[in-house]
């Protein structure tokens, strides 16, 4: 996969985390488990069943507690040291082949800007859900937050499927093309060399 796309799903996927920590590290575990994702080597337990189990447990947890009146609001500036971390991981685990120097740097722009703002937005949203309604509207933000994650994660990891097999079918049509280009090749040579064959008896019969 080019290098822009991985960033960009990179990207995407620390996006996704801004709104909800686990749900883009569940969903990759889940398609790593499934043989749909490569992760990098140095990532791989991602895909493992025990990490599959957490992150799924985590995903709920993380889901019923921003229902609770107050503990929302302190589960906000809690877990954004631990979006931006989730982030950091995600984008190591999807990109590879890349200069370390600049991987982190992207790591760093992507986990400690796009992450930590996104994260920074919703618990404004909150506190002032808070403010107005009492903590009665705070569900309607928490709900619209693991919607967003859910539909940017699948959205982002779907446009990597789409990437991937525009790439395979690319590959495929390049291979059938110089296949049909040789059978080309070697039907005219076998032409020319009848044509010889047949050239050479017409001159032995004359002799």
């Amino acid at each position: 996969m080019d290098l822009f796309v991985q960033i960009l799903i990179g990207f995407g996927l620390a996006t996704a985390c801004g709104f909800r920590v686990f749900i883009p590290l569940w969903a990759l575990s889940l398609l790593s488990l499934a043989g749909k994702v490569e992760l990098v080597e140095s990532f791989q337990w991602i895909g493992s069943t025990p990490a599959f189990i957490i992150f799924s447990v985590a995903v709920l947890v993380e889901i019923g507690v921003y229902y609770i009146p107050i503990l929302d609001n302190f589960i906000d500036l809690v877990a954004t040291p631990f979006a931006v971390v989730a982030s950091a991981v995600v984008m190591s685990s999807y990109i590879e082949g890349i200069d370390p120097l600049i991987k982190y740097t992207l790591l760093l722009i992507a986990s400690g800007t796009v992450t930590a703002v996104t994260k920074s937005l919703m618990a404004g949203v909150r506190g002032m859900s808070t403010s107005l309604t009492g903590g009665l509207g705070n569900g309607v933000v928490s709900t619209l937050e693991w919607i967003l994650s859910i539909v940017l994660t699948v959205g982002v990891l779907l446009f990597s499927f789409v990437i991937a097999f525009y790439h395979s079918s690319a590959i495929a049509d390049l291979l059938f093309k110089k296949k049909k280009k040789k059978r080309i090749v070697s039907f005219l040579h076998y032409s020319f060399l009848m044509q010889i064959i047949f050239c050479k008896r017409i001159l032995r019969c004359r002799k």
